[in-house]
């Protein structure tokens, strides 16, 4: 499956992103991340092992708010 937006992505990972109240999650996907090597969410997620970088990423990106 290739990941286009926000409501493409699994679940599991929509309700972590949205736990971070981004007030658009649908530009906030396709936004280039430093942290990700200049890459989007939907771009990373699209890459072999993409979803286990993104779900580290969340967890960092939680932690910063918790």
């Amino acid at each position: 499956m290739t990941y286009r937006t926000f409501d493409d992505l699994p679940n599991h990972i929509k309700s972590r992103i949205l736990r971070l109240e981004q007030p658009k999650v649908q530009e906030w996907v396709l936004a280039k991340i430093p942290a990700l090597g200049g890459r989007s969410i939907i771009e990373v997620m699209n890459e072999g092992g993409g979803e286990e970088v993104v779900r580290d990423y969340l967890g960092r990106t939680e932690g910063m708010f918790s």
